[in-house]
C-alpha cells in the first residue's frame, strides 16, 4: 500500500489521547457523577483500555510522518523494519495502537500486583492514564524537535489512506488482519461493556472505628483512649463509620457500659447500661463521625465501653452477639 506524506498536520492523535485519558479516568473514579455504566462510560472505557495506551506508545516511538513506503505486514521482521525506519503509515498506527494497548495494559496489571496497593480500580485507572499522558507528552516533544514537514500529523490525506486500507485491503494478508481486528474489537468492546454496565462489586462491609483528637494538632487518631475516669470526669471520643456496602444504608450505633466478670478464664456479662445512641444514613463510600462525651453510668474496674453497630433499627436488647460490628475500650471508673 502506498501512503502519501502527512507531515505538518495537527497532532490531533496526541490531543485525543490526552482528552480520552483524562476523561476516562475522571468518569471511572467519580461514581457520584452518575455517569458510571452509561453509554458514554462504556465508550470511554473501550478507548481508554484498548486504544489510548497503545496510541500514546506509538506516538512516542514514531514521531515522523510516513513517506512513500510500502506496507510490510505485521510480523516480527516487519516490526523491526518499522522501528528501524521510524516511519509508519496511518493504517499501521491504528493497528499498532490496538496491538500495543493489548500488550501494555496486562503488563501494568502485572506490575501493580507486586505493589503494596495491589490491583484495584484506584490504582489501575490512574496508572494507565498517567502512563498514557507521559508517553503522549514524549511523543509531542519528539515531534516538535523534527522539521515541520517530517512531523506526523492528522490530515485529510492520512485519514483517507487509513480508511482506504481498512475498506479496500491490498492483499489477502491485509484482509485477514482486518477480520482479526474487527473480531478482536467486537469481543473487547463486549467485555468492557459488560464489565462497566454490570460490575461485580468487591467485598461488602462497613468500617466501624473509635478515635480521639490530638490536643496539639487537632487530628483524629486511634490512640490515647481514656483508661481511668473519676466521679466527675468526662472523656470525649469520636465514633466513625465508612460505608462500603455498595448501597445506601441506615445505621444505628448503641453505646453501652458493661461490667464483665472474669471467672476461670471466661468472661461473664454481669451488668450493661445503655449510655447513648446515634443514627445516620450513608451512601456507598461515604463516611461519618460523631462526637461522644462519655459520662459513666456506674462505677467499677475493667468496665467495657462498647459501641454496637446495627443496620437499621437495633433489636429490643442490643448485645455484642447480635450486633453487625462492635468496638470497645476498657476503662476504670472510680468513686
Amino acid at each position: 500500500m502506498n501512503a502519501s506524506s502527512n507531515g505538518g498536520g495537527w497532532p490531533l492523535d496526541i490531543l485525543g489521547v490526552a482528552v480520552v485519558a483524562a476523561a476516562g479516568a475522571a468518569v471511572s473514579l467519580a461514581p457520584d457523577t452518575g455517569l458510571v455504566g452509561s453509554p458514554l462510560h462504556v465508550f470511554l472505557g473501550i478507548l481508554f483500555i484498548f486504544v489510548v495506551p497503545g496510541a500514546a506508545l506509538t506516538a512516542a516511538l514514531f514521531p515522523k510522518t510516513s513517506r512513500e513506503t510500502t506496507h510490510q505486514g505485521f510480523g516480527l521482521d516487519a516490526t523491526r523494519q518499522l522501528v528501524s525506519r521510524s516511519r509508519i503509515t496511518t493504517a499501521e498506527r491504528v493497528v499498532l495502537s490496538l496491538g500495543l494497548s493489548v500488550a501494555v495494559v496486562p503488563l501494568i496489571g502485572l506490575l501493580l500486583n507486586f505493589m503494596p496497593q495491589g490491583v484495584q480500580l484506584g490504582t489501575v485507572i490512574p496508572t494507565i492514564a498517567g502512563l498514557s499522558l507521559l508517553l503522549a507528552g514524549i511523543g509531542l516533544v519528539r515531534r516538535l524537535r523534527l522539521p515541520r514537514d517530517d512531523r506526523f500529523g492528522v490530515t485529510l490525506a492520512s485519514v483517507t489512506d487509513a480508511t482506504a486500507w481498512i475498506a479496500r485491503p491490498d492483499s489477502s494478508t491485509d484482509r485477514i488482519v482486518n477480520v482479526v481486528l474487527v473480531v478482536g474489537l467486537v469481543l473487547a468492546a463486549t467485555g468492557v461493556a459488560y464489565a462497566v454496565v454490570a460490575p461485580q462489586p468487591g467485598e461488602r462491609f462497613t468500617a466501624l472505628y473509635l478515635q480521639t483528637r490530638d490536643p496539639e494538632t487537632g487530628e483524629f487518631v486511634a490512640d490515647d483512649y481514656p483508661s481511668e475516669l473519676g466521679p466527675d470526669d468526662e472523656a470525649t471520643l469520636y465514633v466513625g463509620l465508612t460505608n462500603q456496602e455498595h448501597r445506601t444504608v441506615s445505621y444505628t450505633v448503641v453505646v453501652q457500659l458493661q461490667r464483665i466478670e472474669d471467672r476461670d478464664g471466661s468472661r461473664t456479662l454481669l451488668l450493661r447500661e445503655e449510655v447513648d445512641r446515634f443514627s445516620t444514613t450513608l451512601e456507598h463510600n461515604e463516611s461519618w463521625r460523631q462526637e461522644h462525651v462519655v459520662t459513666p453510668a456506674f462505677y467499677g474496674e475493667d468496665l467495657r465501653l462498647t459501641y454496637l453497630l446495627y443496620k437499621g433499627q437495633p433489636p429490643a436488647t442490643p448485645t455484642t452477639e447480635n450486633a453487625y460490628r462492635t468496638v470497645h475500650i476498657w476503662v476504670d471508673v472510680n468513686r
